[in-house]
């Protein structure tokens, strides 16, 4: 358990009194997990559940025809989700690789803009996964193959902005 805070501001270009500020941001962050390695370290796996509620969630707003920053508004949100990693060395050199991770991340309470609760925070996927396989011979020849992948991230509050799901193989020789 560990408390995250965020200090309050002042915005670059307020249109008012009222957006003239910004809070603090103020969260309790939960996990739950596990670390292990077992079979003389050939095997590892670890999980870790989390949740984080978050109060006064700092967001970054723009103007909606020029994307020019327009100062930082407060909204709360939750996070939450689960990660799990396996490792495994079936023979000396070779190490596989995996990991998978899903999040919930969405506003809860957005003042003034009540359409935006419900919607995935910018920046924050809800699916990333990796599988790799890498070898490395005992006179130092090495090879690694992997896949790693992302879910739709958004990168807006309005979820109108947003990177549909990707994959990418990476190869090193």
């Amino acid at each position: 358990i560990a408390r995250g805070y965020r200090p309050s501001g002042v915005n670059f270009r307020p249109d008012n009194a009222e957006t003239l500020t910004f809070e603090s941001e103020r969260s309790w962050n939960f996990e739950l997990g596990f670390k292990s390695s077992w079979l003389d370290d050939r095997l590892g796996i670890n999980f870790a559940a989390f949740y984080n509620p978050v109060k006064d969630y700092q967001v970054q707003e723009f103007d909606s025809t020029s994307f020019v920053p327009v100062g930082i508004a407060n909204a709360d949100a939750r996070i939450s989700g689960f990660e799990l990693e396996l490792r495994a060395t079936p023979i000396p050199g070779l190490d596989i690789t995996a990991g998978f991770g899903l999040a919930d991340a969405e506003f809860t309470d957005f003042p003034d803009r009540p359409d935006r609760d419900g919607n995935a925070l910018p920046f924050a996927p809800e699916l990333t996964y990796n599988v790799g396989v890498q070898y490395r011979s005992p006179n130092g020849i090495f090879g690694r193959l992997e896949l790693t992948g992302v879910g739709t991230t958004f990168f807006d509050e309005d979820n109108t902005l947003k990177q549909d799901p990707y994959a990418i193989v990476n190869a090193r020789l």
